[in-house]
């Protein structure tokens, strides 16, 4: 592996993450917004409306944080293994394999020589 292959690596991470954090912002305030137009439309039609709104945000907060947990699972997966302990890169690790060369997990060297400046 080269610094400019682990760079690569390390730009599809944040382009992968940027994007699922766009869709999750999208979605989440999607559902804010519904839920305005439940909240009034229950104030009408049903007096006693509390638990239907607490089922509702309990929902909304399960929704939350399913969907950051995707986010983070789905960019953690664009990141390569180390070729000799198999362990998968973390993405704070990458200056550090940058200036070292070697793997953080299990400090082999995994940056080519010819490569690293």
């Amino acid at each position: 592996m080269t610094i400019i292959e682990l760079k690569e690596y390390q730009k599809k991470v944040a382009k992968k993450a940027n994007l699922l954090s766009g869709i999750f912002l999208i979605l989440f305030f999607a559902l804010l917004i519904s839920n305005l137009v439940l909240v009034k439309q229950l104030e009408k039609y049903c007096p006693d409306y509390t638990w239907i709104s607490g089922i509702y945000l309990v929902s909304i907060f399960i929704f939350m944080f399913w969907s950051l947990r995707k986010v983070f699972t789905k960019a953690k997966q664009c990141l390569p293994d180390c070729p000799k302990c198999h362990e998968r890169i973390k993405a704070p690790a990458i200056p550090i394999i940058i200036a070292t060369g070697n793997c953080p997990m299990c400090g082999e060297k995994i940056l080519d020589k010819e490569t690293k400046e």
